[in-house]
């Protein structure tokens, strides 16, 4: 279950409660007016681990399933069998670049995915050529930024990622600019991090300056991580898309 619950003084929480449906791992929402859009990832059975969904709805009036955004299984199946390793895909971030537009960066175990939609048409998905896990993605003066692990790969081989071979990748916590279905690497903070991402960015109160905190490994003993926070500022003369 994905569960709930809310504070008003950061001291004292409301009970946990569950909303979407079981299986469905909530992962980023916004609030659009007086309701949450919200989305979602499979984490049942392997053959269902195919799915992003969206959901709208508020805490109190309860979230309704409004329709599968994207659906790899049809994709990947063969002979009743499913293939997940180079597709399966995960940890979506929701954002609204204009009112009329949803849209969505999704992690694959293969390159990460840009989807944008408009009223009254399908979801349409488009290629990155990135090995990315995005984590955060907000509005700012620059344009959209975007921070994510990056996995870089240290030898040529396939564009395909398993655990079994995670050996030939190093990883870097980045940051990117948005522009529709097009990437622009703005900077990485750190390189050959280890196990590292799930960053987050904010404005740092200053105008062009951003913080972003994220975890990573290669400092830290075996088994073990640390969360680091970083300034990052954008020159004045960098305009946004």
């Amino acid at each position: 279950w994905t569960f709930l619950t809310s504070t008003r003084d950061g001291v004292t929480w409301r009970p946990l409660t569950p909303i979407l449906s079981p299986n469905h791992w909530g992962w980023s929402a916004f609030v659009l007016k007086d309701m949450w859009v919200l989305v979602s990832y499979d984490t049942g059975a392997l053959e269902a681990r195919n799915t992003i969904t969206l959901w709208h709805g508020t805490p109190h009036t309860g979230f309704t399933h409004s329709g599968i955004i994207y659906d790899c299984g049809a994709l990947e199946q063969e002979q009743g069998t499913y293939r997940y390793t180079a597709s399966m895909p995960s940890e979506p971030v929701l954002y609204q670049p204009t009112a009329q537009t949803l849209a969505c960066c999704l992690r694959t175990e293969s390159t990460m995915k840009l989807g944008a939609y408009r009223r009254g048409k399908p979801w349409r998905w488009w290629e990155t050529g990135a090995m990315l896990h995005p984590s955060a993605v907000i509005q700012t003066p620059h344009g959209w930024l975007m921070a994510a692990r990056e996995l870089v790969q240290k030898r040529p081989s396939k564009l395909t990622l398993d655990y079994k071979t995670m050996q030939d990748y190093v990883a870097h916590v980045t940051l990117w600019r948005l522009d529709g279905n097009r990437l622009e690497r703005v900077c990485v903070l750190q390189k050959d991090a280890g196990d590292c991402g799930y960053s987050a960015i904010c404005g740092a109160g200053t105008e062009g300056e951003y913080l972003v905190s994220y975890y990573a490994s290669h400092e830290a003993p075996a088994g073990l991580s640390d969360v680091y926070v970083a300034k990052v500022k954008i020159a004045a003369s960098v305009t946004p898309p």
